[in-house]
C-alpha cells in the first residue's frame, strides 16, 4: 500500500502543476487573442473552488512558457490550484 501511495503522489504534483500551466495558458491566450498589445482588459475569471498558490515551481513554468510572448508592459499573473480534473477545468472555460 505504501509503494502504492509513493507511485501516486508525484502523478498528483504533475496534474496539479499541468492544471496551472494550462490555466495560464488561457488567460495568456485570451490576453492575446483580445488584442492585448495595449487595451485594457478585464482579468481572466478563476475557476470556482481554485486556490491561489506560491509555488516557486509553477512560477518559473509560467515565466518560461510567457518568455518572449510579447506581452504588454505591466501584464501579470497568479497561478492557482485545484482537485478537480484538466477536462474539467478546460470545458469550464470553454464555456
Amino acid at each position: 500500500m505504501k509503494d502504492e501511495a509513493e507511485g501516486i503522489a508525484p502523478l498528483i504534483i504533475a496534474a496539479v502543476v499541468v492544471v496551472i500551466v494550462v490555466v495560464v495558458g488561457v488567460g495568456v491566450y485570451v490576453m492575446v487573442s483580445r488584442g492585448g498589445g495595449g487595451g485594457v482588459l478585464g482579468t481572466l475569471p478563476v475557476y470556482p473552488g481554485a486556490q491561489e498558490t506560491n509555488d516557486t515551481t509553477a512560477q518559473q513554468m509560467i515565466t518560461s512558457f510567457t518568455t518572449g510572448m510579447g506581452l504588454p508592459s505591466g501584464w501579470s499573473f497568479k497561478a492557482y490550484t485545484t482537485q478537480e480534473n484538466l477536462e474539467t477545468v478546460i470545458g469550464w472555460y470553454r464555456t
